[in-house]
Order: C-alpha cells, then structure tokens, then sequence
C-alpha cells in the first residue's frame, strides 16, 4: 500500500507499508509479533515511522504478557465492559492513574502482576467488584434475578417463569450502571 510518504533516504521513492511476522524471545520462549514498517519503492530501504513503531511496541508488549501470564489488553477490555465500568471508572476502582486502562487495553504497558490479580479477584469471586467499589465510592446498583431460559429444538432461546423443563438452565442479569451483565448459572 503506497502511503504517499517520501523517502527521507533518497528523496526519490515513495514508501510503502508492510507487515511481516517476526519472532523473539522472551524468558527462554519464543512468541511472534507482527513487525510494522516501511520500504521505499525506489531505494528499498527499510524503515520505521512513530506510527508503526507503536505497533510494533505494543505487539511486543502483548507477546511478554502472554508469557508472564497476564492479561492481555483484549482481556482487559472484555473483563472492563463485563464488568460494565468506563476507563475513568475502572481507574477509580484499581487504581493506576487517570490513563492506565486506556494503556492496558491498547498494550502500550504491562500492568503489574499484583493489578492482574485484582482484576482476576474481581471477575472471579463474588462480591469482590462491589466491594471495591465501595471503596472507591463508585456507585454500582446490582439486581439479581434470576430467569429461566428454553432452548428450543431449532436453537433458539426464551426466557420465563420456571417450569422445571430439562433444557433450562438459571441466568442471572446483574445491572452495572448503565450495561446489563447475563450469566448462566
């Protein structure tokens, strides 16, 4: 892809974009990222711009999470919106600064194994997300009720009152500020 970006090297060229899979290693495992650069279409010389180099910073980022058995800014992402907190909010609640989820969710930082282990408590033992919103005072109403959800033969699912059929299972839906969490129990 031409980016119409001249070649500082020799002036003459344009660059143009590529990506490549490239491999490293971190604490005697070997992971690969993809590496962002750009080769002019007259000198062929290989280079990087702020832009690709981010990339290819935050590549190498989820690569050593992965290793250290943290969660990855994907995860953190999901575990955010599951949990139904904005970044401002989720900051509030953890900890890390006014910016941290934006940079663990984008990659661009390791967040501690400590701050991974808080946020697995959270999502993993009940109460644990309220409690710490209560000691962050950020309010977050919780409703509980549980449903009863049919699958039909074709698929689909009904929610309603119990009727102890054989394919039901109890769904719980946890109201989090504005987002609407449902889990099968």
């Amino acid at each position: 892809m031409t980016t119409n970006r001249s070649c500082p090297i020799c002036g003459k060229g344009l660059l143009q974009r590529h990506k490549e899979v490239a491999f490293f290693t971190y604490k005697n495992e070997s992971k690969s990222v993809n590496d962002h650069f750009s080769v002019c279409d007259s000198c062929g010389v290989e280079q990087a711009d702020t832009g690709e180099m981010k990339l290819n910073k935050r590549s190498v980022i989820k690569a050593k999470k992965e290793v250290e058995g943290l969660l990855t800014g994907e995860e953190v992402l999901q575990m955010r919106k599951t949990l139904g907190v904005n970044q401002e909010d989720a900051s509030k609640i953890f900890g890390g600064g006014p910016v941290a989820f934006s940079k663990y969710e984008k990659d661009d930082v390791m967040q501690s194994v400590a701050m991974d282990n808080i946020f697995r408590l959270a999502m993993d033992v009940p109460g644990a997300f309220e409690y710490l919103c209560k000691r962050s005072g950020v309010s977050v109403r919780k409703i509980n009720v549980i449903w009863t959800a049919r699958v039909s033969e074709s698929g689909y699912v009904s929610f309603g009152s119990n009727d102890n059929s054989s394919n039901e299972s109890a769904w719980e839906i946890t109201h989090y500020e504005n987002n609407l969490v449902l889990e099968s129990h």
